[in-house]
């Protein structure tokens, strides 16, 4: 199993643990009370957040009286979520909550993002990480910075030279464009690699002017993750300073969908905000 294809095993076996626990009328208090996870634990679980124990799943099997050969199954599958993720093999570290993103990110088909202060991280440059780097996190050391930069170019990789590229669609706000970032030749060249992904037929970068006046994102950043495989349910993501939430409800999906839909509809295309 690929460092990649994990995230993958996670949430299918996370799908089949969820739907064996409720065929059976079991709660995850009854897990918890039976010793073999807590509810918090078994919440990740199932969501494919976490790698398994092939032990755990078959005491969960047991619990839910399901047969030896879907047990070996799914045991095997356990052990294939403990296989590293990708951005674990660069020289650099991510924040547990973070690396879930860029393990889901790896897998995804499209990507639909609003941000609304900086340079999404699929498009900045080197320096323009560093630069940022330097002013938001202003107790990190230069090998910490030069690891986030790493691990930033590395994500684009990740994303963009794979034979199915990710399918982005981006919403910039302009705050993110005319933010002073380092020198006037830095921004020019940030400009210039933000210009050359959106060129591409895989990539659609928009710009949300303030003049466009107040808009459903007015309270940040987001993301909605979709995957080819129709097994595999989008999930959004919204990120605050040192966590994440990855809303998966369909209900909840179907919001940022919304909020999505309306600041593109208020955008305009990269080329003609600068014209």
């Amino acid at each position: 199993m690929s460092a990649v294809g994990s995230i993958v095993v996670r949430r299918q076996l996370g799908r089949e643990l969820r739907a064996l626990r409720e065929r059976t009328r079991r709660t995850r208090d009854d897990v918890a009370a039976a010793s073999i996870a807590s509810v918090a634990k078994m919440a990740r679980i199932e969501a494919g957040q976490t790698p398994v124990r092939p032990g755990d799943v078959r005491e969960l099997c047991r619990l839910y009286g399901v047969d030896a050969e879907t047990t070996d199954n799914l045991a095997v599958m356990a052990q294939a979520t403990k296989e590293p993720s990708w951005w674990e093999e660069v020289d650099a570290k991510a924040p547990r909550w973070f690396g879930l993103y860029l393990n889901l990110e790896a897998v995804a088909s499209e990507l639909h993002v609003f941000e609304p202060s900086l340079v999404h991280g699929l498009f900045q440059t080197a320096d323009y990480a560093r630069a940022i780097a330097r002013r938001v996190i202003p107790d990190a050391s230069e090998t910490a910075i030069e690891g986030n930069v790493v691990l930033r170019l590395a994500r684009q990789r990740s994303a963009f030279d794979r034979p199915d590229p990710l399918r982005v669609t981006a919403v910039l706000g302009e705050p993110a464009l005319a933010l002073s970032v380092g020198s006037p030749a830095l921004r020019a060249s940030q400009m210039a690699a933000l210009r050359e992904r959106a060129a591409l037929a895989h990539v659609e970068v928009r710009v949300l002017p303030l003049a466009a006046g107040p808009h459903p994102g007015y309270l940040g950043q987001f993301s909605i993750l979709d995957f080819a495989n129709p097994d595999d349910p989008p999930v959004a993501y919204v990120e605050t300073y040192d966590a994440a939430r990855y809303p998966e409800v369909p209900a909840h999906v179907a919001r940022y969908r919304r909020r999505f839909a309306a600041v593109h509809e208020m955008s305009v295309p990269l080329e003609e905000w600068l014209r």
